[in-house]
């Protein structure tokens, strides 16, 4: 058992609880007195939510004198960043089923995410390059290093690795406030930390999550295309 990690899961949901709570606040502040449309509030707060929670971790870490290689940021080759690439579109190809399977029971299927209100904005570049940003870099950057890095760390320093990724991928598909997609994205979650383990660092699960995204990307704004 790791003793810098031992009994730091606490640690790690005190973070995740801090930053929902800061961008609550944020997100009535903007809504309310400053009256900032849906849009743009959304955009917003989920980039000040991912810088808030990145800073957090890396003050923690500072704090207590770990390194980020401490959550397996550590380097990766180019062969395990191929593998991982590819796991990434495998990983998208199992959520589609999952997801065709849950439409089954919907009559008029799905409601749409969050994030494809940027598809509707302004013109398709810019709605591309927002979405792009979002999708493709911040949130794997950021949902890696903590989801698959510090918690799971965490959580693996008290349980046993599998025990830990199944914890760790149902807050990964709970964070996500969709409860009809809570169990895809926990299946996908759980994949991606399977990436990071067998890689040993979580640069592969940001290469698989990225993936995934890029194609989920590039299939909805082809199919509005």
């Amino acid at each position: 058992m790791d003793k810098k990690l031992s009994g730091k899961w606490i640690e790690a949901l005190c973070i995740l609880a801090l930053t929902y709570v800061l961008v609550f606040a944020l997100a009535v502040i903007l809504a309310g007195p400053l009256g900032l449309a849906d849009t743009p509030l959304f955009l917003i707060t989920t980039f000040i939510q991912q810088g808030i929670l990145l800073g957090l971790v890396a003050f923690m870490l500072r704090r207590s004198g770990r390194h980020w290689a401490d959550i397996g940021l550590r380097p990766i080759s180019a062969r395990s960043a191929m593998r991982s690439i590819a796991a990434g579109g495998l990983i998208l190809i199992v959520m589609a089923g999952f997801i065709q399977v849950i439409n089954l029971f919907l009559p008029e299927g799905l409601p749409a995410q969050n994030v494809e209100v940027f598809f509707h904005m302004a013109s398709p570049k810019v709605a591309f390059a927002i979405s792009f940003l979002l999708m493709v870099v911040a949130a794997p950057l950021v949902e890696e290093i903590f989801f698959r890095g510090y918690l799971y760390q965490a959580f693996a320093a008290r349980l046993s690795p599998q025990a830990a990724m199944l914890v760790t991928s149902l807050i990964f598909g709970l964070v996500h406030g969709d409860i009809y997609r809570l169990l895809p994205l926990a299946v996908g979650g759980y994949f991606l930390n399977l990436v990071a383990v067998r890689e040993k660092t979580i640069l592969a699960s940001m290469f698989a999550h990225a993936t995934w995204n890029a194609i989920m990307l590039l299939v909805a704004f082809g199919s509005l295309s």
